[in-house]
């Protein structure tokens, strides 16, 4: 496995596995898990995917 994709995917694999009271915390992990692939490598997909995530848990949240 390149050094990249676990840099990349490390992140994303601890918030699969930490428990979170935070109510944004827990959207964007139910979402992240929904949007992105387990295997994905690719950082501008990645980035591109949270993004879009935060946006839609900020307004889920909101109203």
């Amino acid at each position: 496995m390149k050094l990249s994709s676990l840099l990349c995917c490390l992140p994303l694999t601890l918030n699969l596995f930490a428990c979170s009271a935070d109510p944004m915390e827990a959207c964007m992990k139910e979402g992240l898990e929904k949007k992105l692939p387990a295997d994905s490598g690719d950082r501008g997909a990645y980035i591109k995917a949270r993004e879009q995530v935060r946006i839609a848990c900020e307004q889920r949240l909101r109203g």
